[in-house]
């Protein structure tokens, strides 16, 4: 059976792409029925092109029994908590006798290297398969994609950055960490790195969707303003604390210097 839908953003974006509008549907030829369609990142040339049924993905009231989540989003939301809330707090707790800005890093740096190995390692080795699991981890996967289509469409930028983060800006924050917790004279240039790394992947994950209209990002709420806007936006503010205490620090150490060195 073949769909089309009517995507008046397509003028636009030359993508037929519903956008969370009343208007954006899917209209089953033929049929009479039509139901809203969740944001499909493809790039076709025709804003009114028609696509298969095995192209469609049905919006989140219209779930099917394969891909809807078996648990309450309370429940997976909560056992995510609590899983967050034991990383930040045994890191905290282990980053004794330093500075509260170094326990804090501790804790922060934690979170990322869980968050970006295990939980975003989770979508990139399952990525393929994922909305038809339920783990918890496929769960919250769905769930967010409510809020950015992109990680349901495979959308190739966002996998490779994604990529980047699980192999290499994970691993890093917890190199952090651990320079941290040992005290570790290369602490500081690490985290520059890692902090400049987090800035520019949050700039472009906001700005390649905001270029295109938020095409990718449905409008409720809790799915924009929430998950897509406000669970990464401490991937901007805190980096930029970081790097101004990297900042402090190394020109401290340097002024040392100087001064030992006039001293002499």
């Amino acid at each position: 059976m073949a769909v089309g839908f009517t995507d008046p953003a397509g003028v636009k974006t030359g993508k037929a792409l519903p956008t969370g509008n009343s208007v954006d549907v899917l209209d089953l030829g033929g049929s009479g029925t039509a139901i809203p369609a969740t944001l499909m990142d493809r790039a076709w040339a025709d804003p009114g092109a028609s696509v298969s049924a095995s192209d469609v993905r049905v919006g989140a009231d219209e779930a099917t029994p394969e891909n809807s989540n078996s648990s309450s989003l309370p429940a997976i939301a909560g056992s995510f908590g609590a899983i967050i809330a034991v990383v930040v707090v045994v890191a905290y707790r282990c980053a004794a006798n330093v500075r509260p800005v170094d326990r804090f890093a501790a804790a922060w740096f934690a979170l990322c290297g869980f968050l970006h190995v295990s939980f975003e390692g989770y979508y990139i080795y399952h990525r393929h398969d994922i909305a038809g699991m339920n783990t918890l981890f496929a769960q919250l996967w769905k769930e967010y994609t409510l809020s950015d289509s992109r990680y349901l469409t495979l959308d190739v930028f966002t996998v490779c950055v994604e990529m980047i983060t699980v192999f290499v800006w994970g691993p890093l924050s917890l190199l952090v960490l651990l320079a941290i917790l040992r005290g570790h004279d290369g602490r500081h240039p690490l985290q520059i790195i890692v902090c400049v790394a987090h800035l520019y992947g949050v700039t472009l994950y906001y700005a390649t969707n905001w270029a295109e209209g938020l095409s990718c990002s449905r409008p409720e709420f809790l799915y924009y303003w929430v998950y897509y806007a406000g669970f990464n936006s401490p991937w901007v503010f805190v980096p930029l604390v970081l790097l101004y205490d990297s900042f402090s620090q190394i020109q401290d150490a340097f002024a040392a210097v100087r001064r030992h060195t006039h001293t002499d």
